[in-house]
């Protein structure tokens, strides 16, 4: 059997990580305490561990943090993450639908409802499932890894090697047995250049961005690259087109 020797497995700056969670914290105008007790159901000492750089979330503690505090993961591994178009030029493609009259921007947005309604991955919890469930979560997670890994053409032998982790690991992760830290998290998004928001997608909820269009949203959430460059190809193709006709 041939012998191939893994990657070392990279460190995430728990440093930059602590001094963001802080930041946003802070912005969110909520208290250690509060965010440990009331929001993550965790002791606030950990909290304040995670935020001096002393430790890392496990991923559905991270979740409970997005959730609480209405970010991004993409924020808070931001300085980790080394994905090309992470946003998807996310401004950029919510600027020009702005500039575009109202009503063939209602055209866009009810074109993109369809298009998010074939190929985004939402699923609607049961009332039994509404409560966190760390078995979902590692399901969940495991199916969108394999999906996105195959769509990449990655083997779990060549995703394991570029992550410094055993083949073992990743069938263990893909078919929901255990989640990968948060290191690792940060390694299979990297390696095969997709938003963490994707992998998280279906528990993290619904985030207020500035433009507030729950479609755009499920771009990022719930599809993979794949199915993102058919949406937002459509959409540019659309934009330029009825932006002409603004102009007209």
């Amino acid at each position: 059997m041939e012998y191939i020797q893994k990657r070392k497995a990279g460190k995430l700056n728990r440093k930059e990580f602590g001094r963001r969670l802080r930041l946003a914290r802070k912005q969110a105008n909520i208290s250690s305490n509060q965010l440990g007790n009331e929001r993550c159901q965790v002791d606030p000492a950990y909290i304040r561990q995670i935020e001096s750089g002393l430790k890392l979330p496990s991923i559905p503690i991270l979740i409970r943090i997005c959730n609480s505090l209405q970010i991004s993961p993409s924020y808070l591994l931001e300085n980790e993450l080394k994905i090309e178009n992470k946003y998807t030029n996310w401004d950029e493609l919510a600027a020009k639908i702005l500039q575009i009259s109202p009503v063939f921007r209602q055209i866009i947005y009810d074109i993109l409802q369809s298009l998010t309604e074939n190929l985004a991955e939402r699923k609607s919890k049961k009332e039994s499932d509404l409560k966190e469930n760390d078995t979902r979560i590692q399901k969940e997670f495991g199916r969108r890894l394999s999906k996105v890994r195959e769509e990449r053409q990655f083997s779990p032998q060549q995703l394991a090697i570029n992550c410094g982790i055993t083949v073992a690991f990743i069938h263990q992760i893909e078919t929901g047995i255990k989640l990968p830290s948060l290191s690792t998290f940060t390694s299979l998004c990297n390696e095969l250049q997709i938003s963490p928001s994707y992998l998280l997608g279906n528990e993290l909820e619904t985030i207020d961005y500035p433009y507030n269009e729950k479609e755009l949203q499920q771009i990022l959430y719930h599809m993979t690259p794949k199915a993102q460059k058919i949406t937002i190809d459509i959409i540019r193709i659309l934009i330029q087109n009825l932006a002409e006709l603004t102009v007209l």
